[in-house]
C-alpha cells in the first residue's frame, strides 16, 4: 500500500501526464499553466524524500523539465502585457512570433520519450520510513522561513531588480511547500497573503523582464514606471506582516 506521499506523487505524476497529452493534442496556454503548476507541487514535494542519488537525479532532471516551459510563458506574459501597455508597440508583432516558435519548442519536447520515462521513473519509487516525511517537511519549511527572513530586512523601494526577484522566488517555493504540506495532511502555517505577495512580485518581475527585454524606449517606461512605483507600494503594505504570515 503506498504512503501519502506516494499517493499524492502519484496523482500529480497522472495530471502532469493528462496536460502533456492535451498539449500534444492541441496547444493551449491554461493547459500549460496546469502543466506548470503540477510540476512546481511535484517539485515541492521531492526534497521531502531522504537524499537519496536516485531521488537527487529526479529532482535534477524535473527542474531541467520545468525551465523547458519558462521561455513559452514569459513570451505570452510579456506580449499581453506589452499589448495592454501600449498596443501599437512596433516589436509586439516580434513578441508575439517569438512566443508562437516557443510554444512549438515545447510541444516538440513533450513529445521526447524522456518525458515518458521520468513520469515511469517518478511512480516507482518506494515508499519512506514512516514519519519521515513529516519531518523532513518541517525542516524545509523552516529552511525556506529563515531564507525569507534573512531577505526582508536588506528589501526597500530602492533594491534592485534581482532582490526583488529572490524574495519572489522564496515566497513561491514556501508557499508552494504549504500547498502539497495540504495534500499531505501537514499541519499547515498561517498562509496569510503570501499569495497575493507573490503575485505583485510576479508582476514587478514581469514589469522589469519587459524593460530589459525591450531595452525601454522613453514612451513605454514612462507608462511603466507609475505602475511600477504601485506595485512596490503594495509590496511594501505587505511586507511588514510577512515574517508572521509564513
Amino acid at each position: 500500500m503506498q504512503d501519502r506521499l506516494q499517493q499524492v506523487e502519484t496523482q500529480l505524476v497522472t495530471e502532469i501526464a493528462r496536460c502533456r497529452s492535451r498539449l500534444l493534442r492541441n496547444y493551449d496556454d491554461e493547459v500549460l499553466h496546469e502543466l506548470r503548476v503540477a510540476i512546481r507541487t511535484l517539485r515541492a514535494l521531492l526534497p521531502l524524500r531522504q537524499p537519496k542519488a536516485r531521488d537527487r537525479a529526479l529532482r535534477r532532471r524535473w527542474r531541467q523539465m520545468a525551465k523547458l516551459t519558462d521561455a513559452a510563458r514569459d513570451l505570452d506574459v510579456l506580449a499581453d502585457l506589452l499589448a495592454g501597455l501600449q498596443p501599437q508597440h512596433p516589436q509586439l508583432a516580434a513578441l508575439r512570433s517569438a512566443a508562437a516558435r516557443e510554444h512549438r519548442v515545447v510541444v516538440a519536447e513533450l513529445s521526447r520519450r524522456r518525458w515518458q520515462g521520468l513520469l515511469q521513473a517518478t511512480r516507482q519509487r518506494p515508499e519512506q520510513k514512516k514519519g519521515t516525511t513529516s519531518k523532513r517537511f518541517v525542516r524545509r519549511r523552516q529552511k525556506l522561513q529563515r531564507q525569507l527572513r534573512r531577505q526582508l530586512p536588506r528589501l526597500s523601494p530602492a533594491s534592485s531588480s534581482a532582490a526583488w526577484h529572490r524574495l519572489r522566488l522564496t515566497i513561491k517555493r514556501l508557499r508552494y511547500l504549504q500547498e502539497a504540506g495540504a495534500l499531505l495532511a501537514q499541519p499547515p502555517a498561517p498562509a496569510g497573503q503570501l499569495k497575493k505577495l507573490q503575485t505583485l512580485l510576479g508582476e514587478l518581475h514581469d514589469l522589469d523582464n519587459l524593460q530589459q527585454q525591450l531595452d525601454c524606449d522613453t514612451g513605454l517606461a514612462t507608462l511603466i514606471s507609475p505602475r511600477r512605483a504601485a506595485l512596490l507600494q503594495n509590496i511594501a503594505d505587505i511586507l511588514p506582516a510577512l515574517p508572521t504570515l509564513a
